[in-house]
């Protein structure tokens, strides 16, 4: 039996992360790689990948998907908000399938971090997701089989978070940044690239130690640390300057304290106003305990998977250019619910 995983399956490969961990893994060119897509999905076919669809009302479609493809492990990729019953269908389903190992839909802050994590609004369905991986664990060992999952910490998209207003508070348009606090409260923060980068590390372990290496039974059935950079918006913002050309006197700069903000995104949801789970979120992390910068309490990974120094002012870039198209794309979540 080899000691790699070949063959793996990506649910959400089009998307933000999904596409970047598809580039990643092809670059390596150690695996091969299902797309795992709804059977009404709009997307077409991605280079490179094999496309399987399925109807998630008929989770027999996509055991058979992962067991025609002879799936090792299944990455999940999808919205923060999905609901944990959906990401539990996909697991069971890998484990149905005799999928080994799962990456699950975390992607984000620290869950292991209760009491901000919860605050943060996630964290309950995070660790429900992982309470319930653990129980097909202890199921397939009962069966002999093997089966085990590994999570990806990465604290906020950097790219995506830094353009769009209510996160960490930049908007381009009106050259306007809300600063929480002091606007110094640091946080962990990984690009889109270093991410793929990360997981195709990651899968590209040995199963077992081999000469020493980091390998995959290190990290079954808990959480890796990931990181591009550890940053405040303040940091964030002589980026944006350098980057742009622009003076701060170009700039308009309020500050909103951090317990204000939190709970003006919370008036925001109860009225429908989708965009306050963002403020919500995005301002627990900002506050004075820093626990967004998981790099603190917890061992970083970036060396074991030989990651690369990323480059703050080329992603602070990518965000800048893209902050038009990505405010447009978001609009959808201001809308109000009937």
């Amino acid at each position: 039996m080899t000691n790699r995983l070949k063959n793996i399956a990506i649910v959400g490969a089009a998307g933000n992360s999904g596409s970047y961990m598809v580039k990643a893994l092809l670059a390596a060119g150690k695996h091969n790689i299902t797309a795992i897509q709804r059977h009404d999905s709009s997307n077409t076919a991605i280079d490179g990948c094999t496309v399987a669809r399925v109807d998630y009302s008929d989770p027999s479609t996509i055991v058979s998907a992962l067991r025609d493809n002879n799936i090792d492990v299944l990455v999940v990729t999808m919205n923060a908000r999905a609901p944990k019953e959906v990401d539990q269908l996909l697991y069971r389903a890998a484990a149905d399938a005799g999928v080994h190992w799962v990456v699950p839909n975390d992607w984000g802050i620290d869950y292991a971090n209760e009491k901000m994590a919860n605050e943060a609004l996630i964290g309950a369905g995070k660790r429900a997701n992982h309470a319930f991986l653990d129980d097909l664990v202890r199921e397939k060992e009962k069966q002999g089989k093997s089966f085990g999952w590994i999570g990806v910490c990465c604290g906020f998209w950097f790219q995506w978070s830094l353009s769009v207003p209510h996160t960490w508070g930049f908007d381009f348009d009106t050259k306007t940044l809300t600063l929480v606090d002091d606007g110094k409260v640091k946080q962990n923060t990984t690009t889109f690239g270093q991410l793929g980068r990360a997981v195709a590390a990651l899968l590209s372990l040995p199963i077992t130690k081999e000469q020493g290496s980091a390998c995959l039974e290190d990290y079954k059935n808990s959480s890796i640390y990931v990181s591009s950079f550890c940053l405040s918006q303040r940091d964030m913002f002589a980026s944006v300057l350098r980057v742009t050309g622009d003076k701060e006197s170009d700039w308009t700069i309020e500050h909103e304290g951090h317990q204000e903000r939190y709970n003006a995104g919370l008036v925001a949801m109860k009225g429908g106003d989708m965009t306050g789970f963002a403020i919500v979120m995005y301002t627990r992390v900002l506050f004075p305990d820093e626990g967004g910068a998981f790099e603190k309490t917890r061992k970083l990974a970036n060396l074991a998977l030989g990651l690369p120094e990323d480059d703050l002012d080329e992603a602070t870039k990518m965000a800048v250019d893209g902050a038009a198209e990505m405010k447009e794309r978001l609009k959808k979540y201001s809308t109000k619910k009937e």
